[in-house]
């Protein structure tokens, strides 16, 4: 499809604005005081970009005179995307029964610590009341955002030019950018994940079914933060903000 102004310049954020604020934000909350104080405000200008960033795909869509079918908002939700849904399901199922209820020693929890800082996202999971009651929100908006941006919009735009292998390995790409302040293994885990996403996106041709599942992937950080609290608490109790949201 021929692309509009608006088009190119949410084709430079993706390219460019994106991956320098998420190189940014990596050196400036590299030191985990620094992110620990400042989750708050991190969690804040999560949500606030993927809103802006959302309303200004839907608009650039709506100026260009495009069906929002074919940004994988199907209604109703064809077949494929009822086939999703199952997919999300499976997806929910994972994170709740391995997150939630499977058991873990206080030393694999550890572990699973240790790795979270590795991949410089241990920081970013709750731990106050605060950041407790925000967190879902910033998880949901950039959930919503990421999938909107990198598989309705990209892989759609993408797919003239680079044909639709081209485009899902594109949006992909530039999914694992958009976490360099994951640093390396992160940004390639991420691709993969971006790859995982975009073929489900070109195969089922719908969006909703993916935004479900990428929700309820970045919620389980809620769960993940319980057990890590209650695990490291020398009372097995859980910290004072864990138990006061009935968690821990």
């Amino acid at each position: 499809m021929p692309t509009s102004p608006m088009d190119m310049l949410l084709l430079g954020v993706v390219c460019f604005g994106l991956p320098v604020w998420s190189l940014i934000s990596g050196k400036l909350y590299r030191d985990p005081g620094v992110a620990a104080r400042a989750r708050v405000r991190r969690y804040t200008l999560i949500a606030i970009r993927g809103l802006a960033l959302s309303l200004f795909v839907l608009l650039a869509w709506r100026r260009a005179g495009r069906p929002f079918a074919d940004l994988g908002f199907d209604v109703p939700v064809g077949k494929p995307g009822l086939l999703g849904f199952a997919i999300a399901l499976l997806v929910i199922s994972y994170y709740v029964s391995t997150v939630q209820f499977r058991r873990r020693s206080t030393q694999q929890l550890n572990a699973t610590r240790e790795r979270l800082r590795r991949l410089r996202s241990f920081e970013m999971l709750p731990q106050t009341s605060a950041e407790y009651t925000i967190y879902p929100v910033a998880a949901i908006i950039g959930s919503a955002c990421e999938e909107l941006l990198y598989r309705g919009y990209l892989i759609t735009v993408l797919t003239l030019p680079l044909g639709l292998p081209g485009a899902v390995l594109g949006s992909s790409a530039l999914f694992g950018l958009g976490h360099l302040y994951q640093g390396a293994v992160g940004v390639v885990r991420t691709m993969i994940i971006g790859l995982a996403f975009g073929v489900g996106f070109a195969l089922t041709h719908s969006l909703w079914w993916l935004l479900v599942a990428h929700a309820s992937a970045n919620l389980s950080g809620l769960f993940l933060a319980r057990r890590i609290a209650a695990a490291t608490d020398p009372h097995g109790q859980g910290s004072q903000s864990n138990q006061r949201f009935g968690i821990g």
